[in-house]
């Protein structure tokens, strides 16, 4: 194996984008325009993942290479298994699940690494029985590496996530995606939702180790977004690593310039994999009129026939597909901004919302004895403005900092806020 380590005066380091999609991931895109054509969320292959993470392509050029590769695809395992057949001393599998978190329909995405065939099929049996909570202890229990992925930004876009709600999910995974790829504030919230529940920690307590992954559906952004161990020579060491904490994550965030790109490759792939799948209809109908006697006395026909009828018995299921291959790119350069734009608003306002809503619940954990000092001030307002207690009585001493900090909090929700760091 050849690793293209950074030599550092401590160590050497390693690196892996830890969360990869291939053409395994065959779902169709579910927006309107995607639906229609039959667009599905990734067209890449095995081979040509590795070539780009590895740093061995030209046009797709990344640096830093990486030096472990693997492919999570949502909810297969078929093409991972591929990958490390093909390349077996630098890759492990990896797949990412789809687990429902509540009743209304909250789904989570659980990246999983190191499974075999038959654990993935234990796994897709549960997540259609169980919730989260049970997966998870599941995967504790096997000794299956896992992580939590881009928990802020949800998966169902018409359901709203609660603060509350998702630090419950934070409680129960040992290692969280805090840097994901394809994401934007939804990374500012698992940094500071993470680093909070980190601080207050009980010394003998492990504390949550956070991972970095592309999140690419498309090849252009393979190994942008990574994870970093140290001394990790082999699949097994980095693997052993990342389980005991000493990693991190780097790389690039989302952005309305990524999702865009993204669009543009998508259409590309999308065109280059039906044509394909046309071109192979056409071969087939030339191997069953290679050896028709009628064709031969017609000038052109032996080429024609098939090719025209290879086309129709294409177009005869996929009618939609060929109107998507002519209208998608003569569209694409509109499309992708307006899709782009249109996406990013939705999800910069979704996680707006979360992102207020979480720090509110990290101030209420962290200053909760001055949430009982707010209380009693309120109520001792009230019996005063009552006449029932005596005028000393209506404030308790309180330090300043948690004073002034009580003085903004009426006001916290109409006013901008200043990102709180928690270290």
């Amino acid at each position: 194996m050849t690793t293209n380590h950074r030599q550092t005066e401590e160590c050497i380091e390693t690196r892996c984008d830890m969360h990869v999609h291939s053409r395994g991931s065959n779902n169709v895109i579910p927006l309107r325009f995607t639906k229609i054509f039959g667009v599905r969320e990734s067209y890449s292959s095995p081979e040509d993942i590795y070539k780009i993470a590895k740093g061995r392509d030209e046009k797709y050029k990344i640096d830093p290479p990486m030096d472990f590769v693997t492919i999570t695809d949502h909810n297969s395992i078929e093409e991972s298994l591929r990958l490390t057949y093909l390349y077996p001393d630098d890759t492990f599998t990896g797949c990412e699940y789809a687990v429902k978190a509540t009743e209304e329909g909250h789904v989570v995405d659980v990246l999983c690494y190191n499974i075999d065939m038959a654990t993935h099929e234990k796994l897709m049996k549960m997540r259609e029985n169980v919730y989260l909570g049970e997966f998870v202890d599941f995967l504790k229990q096997n000794g299956i590496i896992h992580a939590g992925a881009h928990m802020p930004e949800p998966v169902k876009l018409k359901l709203k996530i609660r603060a509350g709600l998702l630090m419950s999910w934070f409680d129960m995974f040992g290692i969280v995606e805090t840097l994901n790829g394809d994401a934007m504030r939804g990374n500012d919230i698992s940094e500071m939702c993470v680093n909070f529940k980190n601080k207050y920690k009980n010394p003998n307590e492990r504390k949550i180790i956070k991972i970095g992954g592309s999140d690419a559906h498309t090849l252009h952004t393979i190994g942008r977004t990574y994870t970093v161990a140290p001394n990790a020579r082999t699949t097994g060491e980095f693997l052993e690593a990342l389980v005991n904490g000493e990693v991190r994550s780097e790389g690039e965030n989302g952005s309305y310039e990524v999702t865009k790109e993204y669009i543009l490759e998508g259409v590309k792939a999308y065109k280059k994999y039906e044509l394909g799948q046309m071109h192979g209809k056409i071969q087939e109908e030339r191997e069953r009129w290679k050896n028709s006697k009628y064709l031969s006395a017609i000038p052109f026909s032996r080429w024609f026939a098939p090719q025209t009828a290879g086309f129709f018995k294409y177009a005869d299921h996929n009618f939609k597909k060929i109107l998507g291959m002519t209208i998608l790119p003569a569209l694409k350069p509109v499309l992708s901004k307006l899709i782009a734009a249109n996406l990013t608003a939705k999800m910069e306002k979704l996680t707006s919302e979360l992102e207020k809503g979480c720090i509110d619940y990290l101030i209420k954990k962290e200053y909760a004895d001055a949430y009982k000092y707010y209380e009693y001030v309120e109520k001792m307002r009230i019996e005063y403005r009552n006449k029932v207690k005596p005028e000393h009585h209506y404030m308790p001493k309180i330090s300043s900092r948690i004073l002034r900090w009580l003085q903004n909090k009426l006001g916290w929700a109409d006013t901008d806020y200043e990102k709180r760091e928690y270290d």
